[in-house]
């Protein structure tokens, strides 16, 4: 492994950290707090910067443009500023200990079910029979 000044590297994170920090502290000031409100802002940014044009979609503001690579850099602009604004790092992913843990069901006992709740207890106690034997 090539040695690097980690003084230096670590200055360039603490940098990194305290930008993220810095620009999401900006953002509430302005009244945005999370992701999902700043996304419309971040779309018309990119758009602007790339010179495209935008159109309101059933899921808010996205880009109207044919120019493939004019697109896809504006949504790459739109990723990267919401990633440093606020970083996933800081979005807990751990499960809600109030929610109820998913329970597994086995596919042959959903279907078994299934197949079951349409018999008559005459046709089912028959079935049962005819597996048994």
């Amino acid at each position: 492994m090539t040695q690097f000044n980690n003084k230096a590297v670590f200055a360039i994170f603490d940098a990194a950290d305290n930008a993220a920090l810095s620009f999401a502290e900006r953002l509430l000031a302005e009244g945005i707090g999370d992701k999902p409100t700043a996304r419309p802002y971040a779309v018309a940014w990119a758009a602007a910067k790339h010179g495209i044009s935008t159109k309101e979609g059933q899921r808010g503001l996205t880009f109207d443009s044919n120019n493939k690579t004019k697109l896809e850099a504006a949504q790459k602009s739109v990723q990267r500023v919401l990633e440093l604004c606020f970083p996933s790092a800081d979005v807990s992913h751990l499960p809600n200990p109030k929610a109820e843990p998913k329970k597994k069901v086995d596919a042959v006992q959903r279907e078994a079910q299934r197949i079951l709740k349409n018999f008559t207890p005459a046709q089912r106690r028959k079935l049962i029979e005819l597996l048994s034997a």
